[in-house]
């Protein structure tokens, strides 16, 4: 099943994040406030966010290439 190996990579890419952290950071993470962990989760998020807009005026160009190449003669 192909989900199956697509989870796996990011399961693994995750893990691998997570040992990088554990290394840069010497597990500090788990000892920090609740409410820094809380700060820091919301600024990722307004990253994705962010990197989704990107995305999607990308996706708007491509569109309107799409369109331009269907109507072609």
């Amino acid at each position: 099943m192909k989900i199956q190996a697509d989870w796996e990579r990011f399961a693994a890419k995750v893990h691998a994040r997570l040992v990088q952290g554990e290394r840069v950071f010497d597990n500090r993470s788990l000892d920090k406030p609740h409410l820094d962990l809380v700060d820091e989760i919301q600024q990722e998020l307004e990253d994705i966010a962010g990197w989704g807009v990107l995305l999607w005026i990308r996706l708007e160009r491509v569109k309107t290439l799409a369109k331009q190449l269907d109507e072609a003669p």
